[in-house]
């Protein structure tokens, strides 16, 4: 049965393709692909258009839109698209009224966000219009909330200070001790280039040493740390002995040691132990050696006894603080850190896990408003720890713990907050209107909806499409739609609607591929194509460019080249003649650059070329004046910077990726995984880098003709991504190693057909008026010009000016 009904709509579709033909060729400035028009005219109830980078989504979405109308299968007001920005959906409004305003009535076709469809439902069932609080889009007044909160809680509970103060005491210097690990060679990784401080802010080799310092510092007890020892004692290589505390008070050593597993007694450090109380012995001073306990990093309380004890044999006494001063002692500290950028990072976090945490309360618990209801006071109990505890056994466990117990009480007054004012904000605005979609006190009006960007998708979003579809079963839906750019998880995003669409979304669905991409060059689209398949999660696609063309499609260069010099190789090709044999993308002789008359701010805007610079994060970026600064320089670029997430959307002549390095600011970023807001997240996939990768391929696919990645000098530092592509495609060079100007480059197509020929100042001063180079190098070879050659001119250029990147497929271009 399910055949015969597959033929027949098969049928049909064939007929409307046919019968809109027409519509289809003139809709859009060229004629919409096969793969679109299919994709227009789909009877399926569910729909999912998977696109690719440049293969016309916004095209498709207006093809499908006018043939709904055309066809009568829907009214314009019958029809709902959705998009997650306010500029997309404003983009899709104006493209649409602007391609078939002409032809077709859209007077009530809408195109709207997910908040905007939440207020209007909201809006419709409760006769007044929510009052939306500012707490949902400004960073700044959402920061702000939840710092005044902190400080109310931490002051009306002492539990809560507790759990501050031991976020701050053991989870953000990230304390670990070696005794958790089953080899060394684990725990030196766990703690490598990690800052550890102390509640007093000093940076310790160690996660112990850390641990003895706060408890010090909660004793009260005055210390110094890796003090050296007054008498002339070395250990190995002539290295200076220091113990790793001092107290002043009583006059009193202490050395901290590891205990990896295997005892005490046959480590490493207990040679080091024996050795340093032989020392001790041997002057006479007092010496307490300090050995690492699981118990220590669970409970502060107890390195702090140990301690006492130590210090009692040595008749310092040090009273034992009473459950009053220890939340005294406890605020003190908190004080202190609350002017501190550690403060600020933990308020940053903490604001931005409280919306996941909410969603989060709110889906296991079925509640359509306020995710917890807090008390009067929005003060913490003892309770909500209590309720929270979990296993301490790991730092990731203990950091969980702790995080939670932070954001409980947090949502609790946010919520309170909320319920005081009178305000929503936009993730209860969307869980209401799927509520009230569901009780039905909401009638869908609509008979097509339209998703723009399907693969950004949340489960609270989908909620509300599937509250839609579940009251109006006959309600299709049209897609659209990459997960090759599935770059939001970090949002809430699940990638799975579209990778598992017929599982997830509805059984009774078409999936149907755009293939071919109209933005970049097959060579392009091949190296970026196989460098995400490498997941083998994502949906299998074979995409195919209009143009094909020859040669290295992305370059390896070196970042401390400057990216002002790789700026200046694409401004020269702007104003410099081709040749007849144009092949390569820029080109530069010095014979035809002295002898140009045209200067270089006579370059119209049709002719300028457009660069987009992108990084992993927005420090990494030129920073506003430098990039006014490249655009008065290299007025025949149009030059823009984006964060690679902020450039979905966006494409340009030529790319440069910075910053290609290893590290966590590099690609892949890397860093520790987050347990906290893991646990908030939609399920990751089990490729490793599987978001990084995404992410490195939106960023590959934003140029149509060339991508530069800017790598540092040392090859063991630059990014995995780079070398996998180096490994795997023809089209992907290293041209890292040839950042010089070449004397080949400025000669005919064989050196030796060229005979030696001298060159007047004037030529080459209207050279260099074009040729963007340093002051020094003009001076230089503009003082020896009248004795040399050209040959010997540009072994003086290729001496004094190293960085201008010239390739070898450039070579063709010279006359």
């Amino acid at each position: 049965m399910n055949t015969v009904n597959e033929a027949r709509s098969g049928k049909r579709e064939g007929e409307w393709l046919a019968q809109y033909s027409e519509l289809f060729d003139t809709i859009e400035s060229t004629p919409l692909t096969q793969e679109q028009r299919r994709a227009c005219v789909s009877d399926s109830l569910a729909t999912l258009v998977l696109a690719g980078a440049g293969t016309g989504k916004t095209s498709t979405l207006t093809g499908r839109v006018a043939f709904l109308v055309e066809h009568g299968f829907a009214a314009p007001e019958n029809i709902l698209c959705l998009a997650f920005a306010r500029e997309a959906a404003r983009e899709i409004q104006d493209r649409l009224h602007r391609r078939l305003g002409g032809r077709l009535a859209l007077g009530g076709f809408t195109a709207s966000t997910f908040h905007s469809l939440g207020l209007r439902i909201v809006e419709q069932v409760d006769n007044r219009r929510p009052a939306l609080t500012k707490l949902s889009d400004d960073c700044a007044s959402l920061y702000e909330f939840v710092q005044t909160q902190i400080q109310k809680l931490t002051s009306a509970s002492t539990e809560y200070a507790q759990v501050l103060f031991d976020y701050f005491a053991l989870i953000e210097p990230a304390v670990v001790l070696s005794c958790e690990y089953a080899h060394r060679d684990q725990y030196e990784e766990a703690i490598a280039l990690r800052l550890i401080r102390t509640l007093r802010g000093e940076s310790v080799k160690t996660p112990f040493d850390c641990l003895v310092a706060n408890a010090l510092s909660l004793m009260g007890m005055t210390y110094h740390y890796r003090r050296h020892y007054p008498q002339p004692v070395f250990i190995a290589k002539r290295r200076p002995y220091r113990s790793t505390f001092y107290l002043p008070d009583g006059d009193i050593y202490i050395d901290t040691f590891d205990c990896i597993a295997g005892g005490a007694g046959t480590s490493e450090a207990a040679r080091h132990a024996r050795l340093y109380a032989r020392i001790h012995r041997h002057y006479g001073s007092r010496h307490i050696v300090l050995w690492e306990d699981a118990g220590y990093v669970k409970n502060i309380e107890s390195l702090m006894g140990a301690l006492q004890r130590k210090l009692v044999e040595f008749d310092v006494c040090v009273p034992s603080l009473t459950e009053r001063h220890r939340a005294q002692r406890h605020r003190e500290f908190i004080q202190i850190l609350s002017s501190s950028d550690r403060w600020s990072l933990l308020m940053n976090e903490l604001a931005g896990l409280l919306p996941l945490y909410r969603q989060r309360i709110r889906l296991e618990q079925g509640m359509s408003g306020a995710c917890m209801q807090s008390d009067s006071s929005g003060v913490a109990s003892a309770e909500n720890f209590a309720r929270l505890k979990v296993p301490m056994r790991t730092v990731h466990s203990r950091r969980q713990a702790i995080i939670m117990a932070l954001l409980a009480p947090l949502a609790q007054a946010y919520s309170a907050h909320l319920q005081v004012r009178g305000e929503i904000d936009f993730d209860d605005m969307i869980a209401r209107a799927t509520e009230y979609v569901r009780q039905g006190r909401f009638a869908i009006p609509w008979q097509d909806i339209l998703i723009d960007e399907f693969q950004d998708i949340s489960s609270a979003r989908f909620a509300l499409i599937a509250a839609m579809i579940e009251q109006r079963p006959g309600l299709r839906l049209f897609c659209v739609g990459d997960d090759w750019q599935a770059i939001y998880r970090f949002a809430g995003s699940d990638i799975r609607y579209s990778t598992q669409f017929a599982e997830r979304v509805h059984p009774k669905c078409r999936v149907v591929p755009l293939s071919r991409t109209f933005r970049f060059n097959q060579a392009l689209c091949n190296v970026s194509s196989r460098f995400l398949m490498k997941n083998p999660s994502q949906n299998r696609k074979q995409l195919h460019a209009v143009r094909h063309e020859d040669g290295a499609v992305v370059s390896v260069v070196r970042q401390r080249s400057g990216l002002a010099v790789l700026l200046s190789r694409l401004h020269q090709s702007c104003w410099i003649a081709p040749s007849d044999n144009d092949e390569g993308e820029s080109g530069l002789s010095l014979s035809n650059a002295a002898s140009m008359a045209e200067p270089v701010h006579t370059c119209t805007n049709k002719a300028r070329r457009s660069v987009l610079l992108l990084a992993r994060f927005v420090h990494l970026l030129p920073d506003e004046s430098l990039l006014q600064e490249y655009k008065r320089h290299y007025p025949a670029l149009s030059i823009m910077s984006s964060t690679v997430h902020a450039s979905k959307g966006l494409e340009a002549d030529y790319v440069f990726i910075l910053n290609m390095e290893q590290g966590p600011y590099g690609f892949p970023a890397a860093k520790v995984t987050d347990n906290v807001r893991e646990a908030f997240l939609p399920e990751s996939e089990q490729f490793e880098d599987a978001d990084e990768r995404r992410l490195f391929y939106v960023a590959l696919t934003r140029a149509r003709k060339h991508v530069w990645l800017l790598v540092p000098d040392e090859k063991a530092k630059r990014s995995a991504f780079v070398q996998e592509l180096l490994r795997d495609n023809r089209s992907v060079v290293d041209a890292s190693a040839r950042f010089a100007i070449r004397r080949d480059y400025f000669l005919h197509r064989s050196p030796g057909d060229v005979p030696p020929c001298n060159i007047t100042i004037g030529m080459l001063a209207r050279c260099f008026d074009r040729w963007p180079v340093t002051k020094y190098l003009r001076d230089r070879v503009l003082a020896h010009v009248q004795k040399l050659t050209i040959t010997g001119v540009i072994d003086k250029i290729q001496r004094n000016m190293v960085g201008l990147d010239i390739g070898t497929e450039e070579k063709n271009r010279i006359s």
